[in-house]
């Protein structure tokens, strides 16, 4: 029995394009694509003579299995696609840390974790600026990023955007920069704190009152002292 072969013009057949095997046999036959290009379909013209038709694409050759007359094995080849589909970016999400507030002075480190695996993170950027990798220290958990306090006071009182980036996608939330009012966080208008001037004037009429009921006082024990 003979197997010819129609193959394409970018399949090699390093046993050649022509075989001969006795009837009911197995036939292996090797096929090399060449670079770029992948074998993307196969067929017998007479499906009939032959018991099964397989190509195992680890191992680079066809079986043909029980082959019991003549037939033609056409082969195809196709370009192996040079931009594939690029994987879907991933959702991350802030499990701790979003929309946190840090007072300045406090000494304390700003925590954050993330939901992405720690292998696949790359970095931070806070207002779109990368941060560098001294300001701030990350450990799996699955991310948590710590940025240091030293960082920290370096940035000016306001909100801040904070990144966090990943292979295939990145988490974003905001953080706010403030000062306590034990270190200066007065109204900004300038003009004095009502209630701390209300409570001044309050006090001061309070010691105006006593010392004038003290002085009455002392005066009237003085009249009855001298006119006994």
């Amino acid at each position: 029995m003979a197997v010819d072969v129609s193959a394409s013009a970018h399949v090699s057949f390093p046993q050649g394009t022509e075989l001969t095997a006795e009837p009911g046999v197995d036939l292996f036959l090797y096929a090399e694509p060449e670079d770029g290009f992948w074998i993307s379909s196969y067929s017998v013209d007479k499906q009939g003579r032959i018991g099964g038709l397989a190509y195992d694409e680890d191992n680079g050759y066809f079986i043909i299995q029980g082959v019991s007359g003549n037939v033609l094995l056409t082969v195809l080849a196709e370009p192996v696609e040079e931009n594939p589909t690029e994987e879907p970016a991933a959702e991350y999400v802030f499990l701790e840390g979003g929309d946190s507030v840090w007072l300045k002075g406090s000494g304390s480190a700003l925590r954050f974790r993330i939901n992405g695996a720690y292998d696949d993170f790359t970095g931070i950027r806070i207002d779109g600026e990368t941060v560098s990798e001294s300001n701030y220290n990350s450990e799996p958990g699955s991310t948590i990023i710590m940025l240091k306090p030293d960082y920290l006071e370096t940035l000016p009182l306001d909100n801040h955007t904070l990144t966090v980036d990943f292979k295939n996608g990145s988490a974003q939330t905001e953080f706010t920069v403030t000062q306590s009012k034990s270190e200066g966080n007065f109204p900004a208008t300038g003009e004095p704190d009502s209630m701390a001037a209300a409570w001044t004037a309050l006090l001061l009429s309070i010691a105006v009152l006593l010392a004038i009921t003290f002085r009455q006082k002392g005066a009237a024990i003085l009249r009855r002292f001298i006119l006994n």
